[in-house]
């Protein structure tokens, strides 16, 4: 059943944005200090948190809102690792971003989280981390969420990893974007945020 619960969004109706990295045309930060590097070069946007404490994020705006259904799909390579650390898809926050969700694997491909949290993580509001399967474990990930009605459904390489209800997550704005905790390096050639009618 949750197997066919995850096949039934297959028929996006619209592509809200499909982001292949040629260009900067979607107006990603770019940045180069001691504390983060990102920027867009060889088809792929490589972000760097260089920092030795906090986590960084780099996003942008996105026409979606709670009310639709919608499919968000991005794939993430490790570059390089100074410390272990956890990288992946945050969405669903304004710029204020005092309350976001991520959905999280870490840099030693041991395990994934998927979290509602308060900004500085000085508060969590849902937390659930598990376990990488074998077969999910590989340098570049393809990470995916589905809303489909009242459920939300987690992918890892097409494999379903957790479900839960929509009331869980925050989506308190139409920003998305990448999460890279400190001695993290990583690398995204694709994401794409498209909606769907059931």
């Amino acid at each position: 059943m949750i197997q066919n619960l995850g096949r039934t969004v297959n028929k996006p109706t619209s592509i809200i944005i499909e982001e292949c990295f040629e260009n900067n045309v979607n107006n990603w930060e770019e940045v180069d200090t001691d504390k983060e590097f990102a920027k867009i070069q060889g088809g792929r946007y490589v972000m760097e948190n260089r920092d030795d404490w906090s986590w960084k994020y780099y996003d942008i705006n996105v026409s979606i809102n709670k009310h639709q259904n919608f499919i968000i799909e991005a794939k993430i390579k490790i570059e390089d690792i100074r410390e272990i650390g956890q990288f992946g898809i945050i969405w669903g926050f304004d710029k204020k971003h005092a309350i976001l969700n991520r959905f999280t694997i870490s840099s030693d491909l041991k395990r994934f989280s998927i979290i509602q949290f308060e900004k500085d993580h000085r508060r969590i509001y849902h937390r659930f981390t598990e376990k990488l399967d074998h077969a999910v474990q590989k340098i570049e990930n393809e990470l995916t969420i589905i809303k489909n009605k009242k459920y939300l459904f987690f992918k890892i390489n097409k494999q379903i990893v957790y479900i839960c209800h929509e009331a869980h997550f925050h989506q308190g704005g139409p920003r998305i974007g990448f999460y890279v905790e400190p001695g993290v390096k990583i690398s995204s050639s694709f994401l794409t945020v498209q909606s769907y009618k059931n």
